[in-house]
C-alpha cells in the first residue's frame, strides 16, 4: 500500500505540474519527486512511533518498576547516547531546506546535556574516594594504640580568642596582647617568688567574634565579650561630663565604662577619662583571674625549682629542709602561703622558720603561722601610712565566743585551724558584717585590716576570703613592735 501511495503521488504529481503548472518534465519531476518522498517519511513516523512503543511494552511484560523512570534512566544512562543524537540534530540543522534554528538549539541542549552527565561520574568517582580516605582513616585511628602520647595534656594557663580579636597578637599589628600578657607573668611571678607557667593564647572559633575566655588547668575560669575595635574609657575623680559610646562594664572588676572610637581618645583624655586599649583590658582580667589562682598553679615542680634557688644561695639550708619536710608537707605550707597573699621570695628565711618549727608540729597551718611571724614586716608593710597601722578589731564578745569554739575543737580531737565548725547563725553574722568591715575602711582611704587573735586568724583569714576578699586578717603576733595601732571600729 505504501509503494502504491509513493507510485500515484509520483506520477500524479508530475501530471499536475507539466499540465497545470506548466512546467517542463524535468522541472516538474525533481520537484514532485521531492515532496513525494518527503510524504513518505513523514507517513512513517507514526507507523515507527507506534512500533516503537510496542516493542517497549512488550520487553516490560515481566518488570513492574515505573515505565517513566526505567524511559528517562535508559536514555540518560550514557552521555555518549545524548553525544550521538546531538550529532544527529546538526547534521538535520545543515542540510539545506531543513529549520537551522530549531536544530541547532536542539543540538547544543542535547550536547550541554550529554557534558554535564560526562562530570557526574567523576564527581561520584571522587566522592568515593573521599569516602575510601576517611574509612582507611578511620580504621587506622581505631587499629592505633591508645599511649601516653595520644592523651591531651591539660595547660595550665590558656586564654582563648575570638577572631576578632586575633589581631591583637598579630606580629603585623605589634603583637600588643602577647607582650602585655607577657608583662602580667612577669610582675605575677616577681611578686609571689615563683616562676608563672606560660600563657598560652590561641583562637577559639567557639567563641563569639568578640568573645574571650581564661581557662585554668584546663577549666574555664572567666570570659567576657569586649568590642574589638573600640577604647574603654573609665571614668575617675576628675571625669567632667559624659562621653558619646556604648555603655557597658570592665570585664575584669565589673565598674562601669564607656566603649568608645578611637578618635574619641583625645577627647575623653581631656574629659578626665583613663582610656585603656582592649589589649590592656584583656591582661588586665588575666592578670586578676591568675592571681586567684595562683595556689593551685603551684606543684611539686615548683617545689623543685625553688629548692634549686634555695641551694644556690645557702645548701645546708636546702639540705635540712629536705630532710625535715617531704614535698607533701612542703606543698601544703606554700599553698597556704600563697593562698593569703605571702610570697616566696624570700625562700632563705622561709626555709631557716621551716626547719625549727618542724621539730614541733609538722601542722602545715602552725608552720604557715610561723613563717608570716616571720615574714611580718613585709606582710604589713602595705599597710602602714607613717608608721601607723589601722586596723578594726573583734568585738569582746565575738571573741570570747570564738575563743571557745576553736578551745572545744581542738579538745575533741585533732581538727585544723581553718576548719572548726561554727553555728550557721554566726557565719550568717560574718557574711552580713565583714563586707561592711571592708567598705567602711575603704571609704576611710585605709587598707582593709582585721586585727585577731593568733589562733583565731586561720579560720577567719578563710571566711574573709569567702565573704569580703581584699579584706586582710592579721595576727597580733604580725604587728611589728614599732608601729603603733590606730583601732578604727570592732567586728560584731
Amino acid at each position: 500500500a505504501g509503494m502504491m501511495i509513493l507510485a500515484i503521488n509520483l506520477i500524479g504529481g508530475v501530471c499536475i505540474g507539466i499540465f497545470k503548472y506548466n512546467l517542463s518534465a524535468d522541472a516538474a519531476f525533481q520537484q514532485y519527486v521531492l515532496m513525494t518522498i518527503g510524504d513518505g517519511l513523514v507517513a512513517q513516523i507514526p507507523s515507527l512511533l507506534l512500533s516503537t512503543a510496542a516493542a517497549i511494552i512488550v520487553t516490560r511484560v515481566s518488570d513492574n518498576g515505573d515505565i517513566t523512570h526505567d524511559v528517562r534512566h535508559q536514555l540518560l544512562a550514557s552521555p555518549s547516547v545524548l553525544y550521538t543524537a546531538t550529532g544527529i540534530m546538526f547534521v538535520l540543522a545543515v542540510v539545506p531546506g531543513m529549520p537551522h534554528l530549531p536544530f541547532l538549539l536542539f543540538s547544543a541542549l542535547l550536547g550541554f546535556t550529554g557534558w554535564r552527565m560526562s562530570k557526574r561520574p567523576q564527581a561520584a568517582e571522587a566522592e568515593e574516594k573521599s569516602l575510601e580516605t576517611l574509612t582507611r582513616t578511620i580504621t587506622e585511628t581505631s587499629e592505633q594504640q591508645v599511649s601516653w602520647e595520644t592523651i591531651p595534656l591539660i595547660e595550665p594557663i590558656s586564654l582563648s580568642l575570638g577572631y576578632k580579636l586575633v589581631a591583637l597578637v598579630d606580629k603585623a599589628q605589634g603583637n600588643t596582647l602577647t607582650q602585655r600578657i607577657r608583662g602580667v607573668r612577669q610582675v605575677i611571678s616577681d611578686g609571689n617568688g615563683v616562676l608563672l607557667p606560660e600563657i598560652r593564647i590561641r583562637e577559639n572559633f567557639r567563641l563569639k567574634p568578640s568573645q574571650y575566655a581564661i581557662f585554668i588547668n584546663g577549666i574555664k575560669a572567666d570570659e567576657a565579650d569586649i568590642p574589638a575595635d573600640k577604647l574603654m574609657a573609665l571614668p575617675s575623680s576628675e571625669t567632667y561630663g559624659e562621653i558619646d559610646g556604648v555603655l557597658g562594664n570592665d570585664p575584669a572588676y565589673g565598674m562601669p565604662v564607656t566603649w568608645i572610637q578611637p578618635a574619641q581618645k583625645a577627647k575623653a583624655l581631656n574629659m578626665g577619662y583613663q582610656v585603656i586599649d582592649s589589649a590592656s583590658v584583656i591582661a588586665t582580667h588575666v592578670n586578676k583571674i591568675v592571681r586567684s589562682y595562683i595556689p593551685d598553679l603551684f606543684n611539686y615542680d615548683d617545689i623543685t625549682q625553688l629548692h634549686n634557688r634555695l641551694a644556690s644561695m645557702a645548701p645546708r639550708l636546702a639540705e635540712d629542709l629536705s630532710a625535715a619536710l617531704n614535698y607533701s608537707q612542703l606543698l601544703k605550707v606554700y599553698r597556704a602561703l600563697l593562698t593569703e597573699g605571702v610570697s616566696l621570695r624570700d625562700i632563705v628565711t622561709i626555709a631557716t622558720v621551716l626547719v625549727a618549727s618542724s621539730a614541733v608540729t609538722k601542722d602545715h597551718i602552725l608552720l604557715a603561722a610561723d613563717v608570716r611571724l616571720a615574714l611580718r614586716r613585709s606582710i604589713t608593710h602595705p599597710f602602714v601610712r607613717k608608721q601607723e597601722l589601722t586596723v578594726y578589731t573583734l568585738n569582746n564578745e565575738l571573741e570570747n565566743l570564738l575563743t571557745n569554739v576553736v578551745n572545744q575543737a581542738q579538745q575533741g580531737g585533732k581538727v585544723m585551724l581553718d576548719s572548726v565548725p561554727v553555728d550557721p547563725n554566726m557565719l550568717n553574722q560574718f557574711q552580713s558584717t565583714m563586707p561592711q568591715v571592708k567598705e567602711q575602711m575603704k571609704a576611710a582611704g585605709k587598707d582593709p585590716v582585721l586585727l585577731v587573735p593568733p589562733q583565731l586568724r586561720p579560720l577567719l583569714a578563710r571566711y574573709a576570703r569567702l565573704f569580703a576578699p581584699g579584706l586582710h586578717v592579721l595576727s597580733y603576733n604580725e604587728v611589728p613592735d614599732e608601729l603603733e595601732l590606730k583601732i578604727m571600729g570592732a567586728l560584731m
